[in-house]
């Protein structure tokens, strides 16, 4: 098989690693991209932003396989990641078709527990409601929508007679406040599909999810209108589960330059290409 990485040079997507990696699963990787995609075909992105959306659909169009690479969604011990993070505390999220909840990757048991993450008991105070505002950034359908996070505060405090506090996302604040200090005191977390949801499950917090699908949706619920939020889950075993099936969607740089992720991820079936957006 001939894979095409397309990730871009620089310390945060080591593209170096996801080059060793490519050819340690057995892929001829390739600086030129085919004329007409075929099943023998692999190419690796970052996001399927509107212009890596193109081209991962003539892939898919033409028999092909598309690995999604993208920030992990939780680090060693439960530390978030950023540009600074040490090399080998980072990890990236690699999913085959998409990524955050709607590709697919592999499954198993024991991962989660490998990150060395306190997992927090549940909080039932009732403070504020944290909405976590997303860029928006991404292909039809993946970012969030215009001004989505005020939207969802308006419309929360309209009914429902609870403070709401809007989290800019961390690249358009500065400084920027840790996500752990923004969540105390919170009795709840709304995402449209953000990693923050993922350290909000951690810390205790029960999680509402607006986008149609997301990482850790086994333990969170879907938000459909500020009457959702009267049913928080704070269910153990639905927690666990959605944790593990997380973990098992991101890897170290170490485990990425080994092939390994890469083996697993072509073992799967090849993901049912969807009709073009309108």
């Amino acid at each position: 098989m001939n894979a095409y990485c397309l990730l871009r040079q620089g310390p945060v997507y080591r593209r170096e690693a996801f080059l060793k990696g490519l050819a340690a699963a057995g892929l001829n990787v390739s600086n030129h991209l085919p004329r007409r995609p075929g099943p023998e075909d692999v190419l690796v992105i970052w996001n399927r932003y509107a212009e890596n959306d193109d081209l991962a659909r003539r892939f898919e169009l033409g028999g092909g396989r598309v690995i999604v690479a993208e920030n992990g969604y939780l680090g060693v011990g439960g530390r978030t990641h950023r540009a600074h993070d040490r090399s080998d505390r980072r990890m990236y999220a690699l999913a085959l078709g998409d990524h955050n909840g709607r590709g697919a990757w592999p499954a198993g048991a024991g991962r989660f527990e490998q990150l060395g993450v306190e997992v927090k008991a549940w909080r039932v105070e009732q403070g504020k409601v944290l909405v976590c505002a997303q860029r928006g950034i991404g292909s039809p359908g993946r970012g969030s929508p215009p001004s989505w996070a005020d939207q969802v505060a308006r419309e929360i405090r309209a009914q429902l007679d609870v403070p709401v506090v809007v989290r800019p996302h961390p690249g358009d604040r500065d400084p920027e406040i840790p996500l752990e200090q923004d969540l105390a005191g919170a009795r709840a977390c709304v995402i449209w599909a953000s990693g923050a949801g993922v350290k909000a499950l951690v810390e205790g917090v029960p999680v509402f999810y607006a986008c149609p699908w997301w990482v850790c949706s086994l333990g969170a619920r879907r938000y459909c209108g500020a009457g959702s939020l009267l049913m928080p889950i704070r269910n153990d075993v639905q927690r666990a589960a959605a944790l593990e099936r997380m973990a098992w969607a991101q890897w170290t740089c170490e485990e990425i330059s080994s092939g390994l992720p890469f083996k697993l991820l072509l073992e799967l079936p090849v993901p049912k290409m969807e009709a073009a957006a309108a």
